[in-house]
Order: C-alpha cells, then sequence, then structure tokens
C-alpha cells in the first residue's frame, strides 16, 4: 500500500500539553506513507524538527519554511519515497497576515512525475479566498495533464467540496473526513485533492489513541494509485 499523509501537526505540541516530536513522527510512520506533507512544524522550541521528521522516517525531504528567526523555523514539510525532480516555493501571503507558502515539487514516481503541492492556508475568509485563487493560478499556470496532489491544511470549515471547483474543474477527492479537532474531529480541515480522479482512493483520518493526543489535527491518510494515467 502506497499512502500519502497530509497532517497539521500542531508544532508537535499535543493534547496533553507535552511537546514531542518524536511521538507525531511515529504517529506517521505507522501510517508508512510514500509522500507526506506536514503543517506548522515549528524548530523554535530548540529542537531542530525539520532534521527529526527527516531522519525518523527516512524520507527525501523539502522544506517550505514559512516563518525564519535566530530561534529556528516554522512551517510546511514536504517528505517522500520518491526522488524531488523540481521545487517552487510561492508566496501567497495577504497583506500583514501570517505568512503563507505553497511548496510545488515536481517527484520522479513509477508512473512518472508527478506534481505536488502543500500548503497551510489562513484563518480569515476573505484571506482564504484570496489564496485559493492564487494557488488556483499556480495551478493553471502549469497544467499539463500530468497527475497533480494538492495537500495541506485549508482550514476550510463549512462547504469544503467547493474547494477542488475554486482551484480547478478537474481536481477530484476520495472523501473529505472530519480532521479537526482531534479528540472530537467535525470538520475536514485538512484536505487531499488529486487529478485523476483515480490516483487516490479510500482517504480517512487515523484515529489511533497516538493520533489522537499526538496534535491537535488528525493525520488524513489517501491510498496512491501508482499505476494510475490520466
Amino acid at each position: 500500500m502506497s499512502n500519502i499523509v497530509s497532517y497539521n501537526v500542531h508544532g508537535c505540541r499535543g493534547r496533553d500539553g507535552r511537546h514531542d516530536i518524536a511521538r507525531c513522527a511515529a504517529v506517521v510512520a505507522r501510517l508508512r506513507p510514500v509522500i507526506v506533507g506536514l503543517q506548522e512544524v515549528d524548530s523554535r522550541d530548540g529542537e531542530d524538527a525539520w532534521t527529526i521528521f527527516e531522519s525518523r522516517l527516512e524520507m527525501h525531504a523539502v522544506p517550505g519554511p514559512t516563518l525564519l528567526g535566530a530561534k529556528g523555523r516554522y512551517g510546511n514539510l514536504l517528505l517522500s519515497r520518491f526522488p524531488c525532480l523540481a521545487v517552487h516555493h510561492h508566496d501567497i501571503a495577504v497583506g500583514n497576515r501570517e505568512p503563507r507558502r505553497v511548496i510545488d515539487a515536481r517527484l520522479d514516481t513509477p508512473m512518472g512525475p508527478l506534481r505536488v503541492l502543500v500548503t497551510h492556508l489562513g484563518l480569515g475568509w476573505r484571506e482564504r479566498r484570496r489564496q485559493l485563487k492564487r494557488l488556483a493560478e499556480l495551478l493553471h499556470a502549469e497544467w499539463s495533464g500530468a497527475p497533480v496532489l494538492v495537500l495541506g491544511d485549508l482550514n476550510v470549515w463549512w462547504r469544503p467540496g467547493a474547494v477542488g471547483r475554486r482551484l480547478h474543474p478537474a481536481l477530484a477527492h476520495a472523501g473529505l473526513p472530519g480532521s479537526f479537532p482531534s479528540g472530537r474531529p467535525l470538520f475536514p480541515l485538512d484536505q487531499i485533492w488529486c487529478y485523476p480522479e483515480k490516483l487516490i482512493a479510500a482517504t480517512a483520518t487515523d484515529t489511533s489513541p497516538d493520533a489522537r493526543i499526538a496534535s491537535d489535527h488528525l493525520p488524513l491518510v489517501a491510498e496512491l494509485q501508482v499505476q494510475a494515467k490520466p
């Protein structure tokens, strides 16, 4: 099984108040992923979470920090079993709101190049609307008909299925289960979108005891159909 995971790790601070990078890494490792998109990776508490995730999961790492400072960095991280052919980082910040970026990578997979975009959208609905428009522009600008994955914490509380239509009419999903809050997951803030439609299957959340406490979000998991063709 080839799993894809999208997971907001909340700085690796669990619902029990404990800061535990190893615990979050273990939650991801048990899912046996080939591609992982993490949000809120944070090394400002002293430990280098970026390096710890990379080493414990033994995957290629593509960091996408949104905040950089003397105490460390914070942001998105793409991890992959497949080598990265190319990567671009896009700024989608709106005004003086929190910095937001997109990791836009091409991975060398058995089915050929796979485009993967990882992001974390803003909290305000006007902010998100502008960021979704920018993300749609990025998708349309380099739409080649090759397989695409879009994954991340999109912070969409209502009508989550409308996201795909805003981004690209060809995008599909294999389920939008609730992933937040992890103790009682009602809202599908974390999402995985794909092209072609059969690229992924069986999207679900990991509701194991460790996953329920390691972060305020549950990991979102989908099965990658590696033989899929557009």
